[in-house]
């Protein structure tokens, strides 16, 4: 056996012949051995095995209790240990003699009280995972030792704070504290750090005091920090290269204007919060994609919103009205340029809301899965695109067909974990050569991959102002020109129309009322 470069165990009813399972019996040698994985390890304890070239060792599940005592003098080449899910080690043993280790997986080891302070050793250590391993209290100030360490996964452990020498990772890149549930505050980290994951720390109150130093933090999760407030959401505002941000849950009662400073931002998750309102400087995000805000039934309006996004999602916010009626220029307004910058891209805006009706401004008709239409001739202004509307759980949409220029194109799909805690889809699609062209006479046909109540709204140039789309007209187009058709009147070789349903604007001391005309 003493030749043996390669072993690989993984049934788990193996066991060691041996009078006892203690120990490995010292009369075996494997000092060519360059990789050993043995899952359900059956021995105690490291300390007999002679394994001097040894670079990668997995023993997951293993039987262990301690790796060996003293400095280990076996395992001088070794690069990777994971011992992940060794539920009966108690201690690691001292790491002299491991100078070379890269990469440390503890996980899991749930009976694991202590680190040995001679981790601080480990110059060359890259990864250390210590995930689950709910008795260790504490971690050794010479964790801060760690020269050459960029990832450290502290997932659920119950610590109650960290050492301060974490700031001395110069090299640290990530870090994971997801569900430190006795965790009150982080200490100041390293100014390399890019990802820092604290989802679930119920009990965290402080962010490093020198948070607003980590410019090259690209990620920050802090979902559910729900003690964190309005003063933890301030203390991250100023961080000009984060793209994500994840306070979903935080108890924020109000968005600071500081919110215009995060010019990066491409993802932005504030559900589950008490804020009424976002401030102007919410425009400034130029580079904001997606943003989620469900759930915050406190809000009322959106505001300016940045030119780049593609997705809100914002179910349950009850009390929010995406395009209020504003009474000064008697129209349905949407306070985003989005519209307009999205007038040349392929992609349109979607948004999720909560809600059993189409809103006032859409003409809808009863259920089927295709809608078509012809488009109205007006001299004035050019189609530009539409607003979609389907009432919903899943976004329903798939094909737009310009029927009179035989050109088509697939409506992007919604990611299906965004759309299934909506029951109101709506999407602003742009009409141009990279998507279809519509002009009046068209007949446009869109097909759905479901039977939905659903409709839509043409707009044209003149509906797209700088400030916003500002939609005056509730009917963009003749209500006998909407077709709402089942697949079994596609059989005929020509579309017969059996219903239609239309809204009429009406008018009632300046705010618009709505009453439902059933044509034959």
């Amino acid at each position: 056996m003493s030749s043996l470069r390669f072993i690989q165990l993984l049934n788990y009813e193996l066991q060691w012949s041996s009078s006892s399972n203690d120990d490995m019996p010292a009369c075996f040698s494997f000092k060519h051995l360059k990789y050993l994985e043995w899952e359900w390890f059956p021995c105690k304890s490291l300390d007999n095995i002679d394994m001097g070239n040894v670079v990668i060792i997995k023993l997951r599940d293993s039987k262990l209790e301690k790796l060996w005592e003293g400095a280990n003098k076996s395992c001088k080449k070794l690069k990777h240990l994971d011992v992940t899910d060794s539920s009966s080690l108690t201690k690691i043993g001292n790491f002299i003699g491991l100078e070379n280790l890269e990469e440390l997986y503890l996980e899991y080891c749930l009976n694991l009280e202590e680190l040995d302070s001679s981790i601080g050793c480990l110059q060359k250590l890259v990864e250390l995972h210590l995930s689950g391993c709910t008795l260790l209290k504490s971690l050794p100030w010479e964790i801060g030792s760690l020269i050459s360490l960029q990832r450290l996964d502290l997932d659920r452990n119950r610590f109650n704070k960290l050492p301060n020498s974490l700031c001395q990772l110069h090299q640290l890149i990530v870090i994971y504290l997801f569900d430190c549930t006795n965790l009150k505050s982080i200490p100041d980290l390293p100014l390399n750090i890019e990802f820092v994951q604290a989802n679930g720390c119920i009990n965290l109150v402080n962010l490093p005091s020198n948070c607003s130093e980590l410019q090259f933090l690209t990620c920050l999760d802090l979902d559910n920090c729900s003690k964190l407030g309005y003063e933890g959401f301030t203390q991250v505002t100023r961080l000009r290269n984060l793209q994500n941000l994840y306070m979903a849950n935080c108890n924020i009662s109000q968005v600071s204007s500081g919110i215009g400073n995060l010019v990066s931002l491409r993802v932005l998750r504030l559900s589950k919060n008490t804020f009424s309102s976002l401030p102007d400087s919410f425009s400034n995000l130029s580079k904001l994609e997606d943003l989620y805000i469900s759930h915050c039934s406190e809000l009322q309006l959106l505001p300016p919103l940045p030119s780049q996004l593609k997705i809100i999602a914002a179910n349950e916010c009850r009390s929010l009205d995406v395009m209020p009626f504003d009474s000064m220029q008697k129209a349905y307004t949407f306070r985003s340029k989005v519209f307009k910058e999205s007038l040349m891209n392929t992609k349109g805006l979607y948004i999720g809301l909560s809600g059993e009706e189409l809103p006032e401004w859409c003409t809808y008709g009863n259920g089927g899965n295709v809608l078509s239409f012809e488009a109205p001739i007006r001299f004035d202004s050019k189609i530009c695109g539409l607003i979609l509307c389907a009432t919903t759980s899943s976004w329903p949409f798939s094909t737009i067909h310009n029927k009179t220029k035989e050109k088509s194109h697939r409506i992007e799909t919604i990611d299906h974990i965004i759309t299934s805690y909506s029951s109101l889809q709506v999407m602003f699609y742009p009409f141009n050569d990279k998507t279809v062209v519509v002009e009046a006479g068209d007949t446009v046909v869109l097909r759905l991959d479901r039977f939905t109540s659903c409709g839509l709204h043409l707009v044209y140039e003149d509906d797209v102002a700088d400030s916003g789309l500002v939609l005056k007209g509730v009917c963009s187009f003749p209500i006998q020109d909407v077709m709402i058709l089942s697949p079994w009147y596609l059989n005929f070789k020509r579309f017969t129309v059996v219903r239609l349903y239309a809204i009429i604007v009406g008018r009632s001391n300046g705010m618009p009322s709505r009453r439902l005309m059933n044509v034959q």
